[in-house]
């Protein structure tokens, strides 16, 4: 879709990033990160090609029930992926956390300070650590 893009379209987008951009430049000042979810939904059966709606909103391709992920993706920041805990069902689910720019080592430090107080992997270990 995007060979299709003009010019015009293009710029426009670009100014749209750049904005974004300028808004994290101005939260790092107060914020060393960030959290977000790292999906909209839970897990979902293998044969579905994407949920067709996700809290009663219909999604219209593959990318959009994944657009939770679009604000780390877009910041150009490392970005880490931590579990946060499981439904009823058992199924995962993640936060991501992002740091400032070029602040990989920071981001790092925190996600190992959060592995060592939830100690996830020990609670419930992953079915290949299991065996």
């Amino acid at each position: 879709r995007g060979m299709k893009l003009s010019a015009f379209e293009v710029a426009a987008a670009s100014q749209v990033r750049t904005r974004w951009l300028q808004t994290l430049l101005r939260f790092a000042e107060s914020y060393d990160f960030w959290a977000l979810p790292t999906a909209q939904l839970f897990a979902f059966p293998v044969e579905t090609r994407w949920p067709g709606e996700v809290a009663g909103t219909p999604m219209r391709s593959y990318h959009e029930w994944m657009k939770c992920v679009t604000p780390g993706t877009m910041s150009g920041n490392p970005v880490i992926a931590v579990p946060a805990g499981f439904d009823e069902r058992g199924r995962a689910m993640g936060v991501q956390i992002a740091g400032r720019d070029r602040g990989e080592l920071d981001l790092l430090k925190l996600a190992h300070g959060y592995d060592l107080a939830t100690r996830w992997p020990d609670r419930r270990p992953p079915p290949a650590l299991a065996e």
